[in-house]
């Protein structure tokens, strides 16, 4: 019998922001979102293996007010100079009028931070990457450089007057061939802007298939924790089943309680790709249900699969698979006997 259920949260917020502070302080996926989304002739200049995560909480020696809710990196340019990067995880269900100013507030704070270090009094500030994160509904209309936000000034003043910009990553807005294939960070945000449940199901397995758990094991599981106490909780699906603290046991929950979302998913994937002979990708996707489901996808079944051609048998044998079998006996009883099919 299934042994977990997710549990109810009182506030959903905290609970997305604080699973998406676990993803975004990991390197992998700071820089796969830097790579996909940040300005390329930026991203040329990095040495992505000098990425190193730092304390986020800056005070205020006036104020005593503390900045903990932000993801702050270093990462070196190729000729070594430091150059930070701030991750603003921004989760209100409607835009910031004043994001820039919030940016700026804690830009300098984190400046002030930095003046206190020997690098800085050597070389002097390293330049700042200030990204926001907005998963909300409505559009991100608002100034994105807090000089905006000023009111018209004659041109003599500006120079006395702040500028600085912060690179938004509008999770909503994206079109859906700015993610399709892209890192991992595109893909949470893909199974972030699903309307229909029954497109999860496609996503997680792609995700398995994707993204290995040698180099994203820990994204992995973040992802599965945040599936199941944010994005189950969002769209109302309920069920459990033994080892849903990785992808393989969400999967398994969503081929058993998520009624048609293969039809919806993996089967819609499978109809476009075969459409263009992708018989490979269906192959790869039934031997991705197979492992996740029974923990193996045999050498004899995969022979088997490979004198097959026929795009109807393998969309057939994929939802079988994924969802239909019970067990891999189940599977190699359906399996046609003979060649080529």
């Amino acid at each position: 019998m299934p042994d977990w259920k997710a549990p109810q949260q009182t506030n959903p917020a905290q609970e997305h922001d604080a699973n998406y502070k676990l993803m975004f302080g990991d390197p992998v996926m700071v820089r796969e979102l830097l790579e996909d989304f940040a300005p390329p002739e930026i991203v040329a200049t990095l040495d992505f293996s000098t990425l190193e995560r730092l304390p986020a909480e800056h005070v205020d020696e006036r104020t005593r007010r503390k900045r903990a809710d932000d993801v702050v990196w270093r990462v070196r340019h190729k000729d070594g100079r430091p150059c930070y990067v701030a991750i603003i995880l921004e989760f209100q269900s409607r835009p910031d009028r004043f994001m820039a100013l919030r940016i700026l507030t804690y830009s300098g704070l984190l400046l002030e931070t930095l003046s206190k270090t020997n690098e800085v009094k050597a070389h002097g500030f390293p330049p700042l990457l200030p990204i926001v994160i907005y998963n909300g509904p409505s559009d991100w209309n608002v100034a994105e450089d807090v000089a905006d936000l000023f009111a018209p000034m004659d041109k003599v003043l500006m120079p006395f007057n702040p500028r600085q910009r912060y690179l938004p990553v509008k999770v909503m807005a994206l079109p859906e061939e700015a993610l399709v294939g892209r890192g991992i960070a595109a893909q949470v945000f893909r199974m972030e802007r699903i309307s229909d449940r029954r497109e999860l199901g496609g996503l997680v397995l792609e995700t398995m298939r994707r993204f290995d758990r040698k180099k994203y094991g820990n994204i992995r599981r973040i992802i599965a924790g945040w599936l199941r106490s944010v994005v189950f909780e969002r769209h109302h699906i309920t069920g459990t089943v033994q080892g849903m603290d990785e992808l393989e046991g969400v999967y398994t929950m969503l081929a058993q309680t998520v009624d048609g979302w293969v039809e919806k998913g993996v089967q819609a994937g499978l109809t476009q790709g075969l459409a263009r002979g992708e018989a490979r990708m269906a192959r790869r996707m039934t031997a991705d249900a197979l492992v996740a489901r029974f923990g193996a996808a045999p050498d004899e079944i995969m022979a088997r699969l490979e004198t097959i051609s026929d795009p109807e048998v393998l969309r057939r044998l994929a939802g079988a698979a994924a969802w239909q079998a019970k067990s891999l006996e189940d599977f190699i009883a359906l399996l046609p006997d003979g060649a080529s099919h």
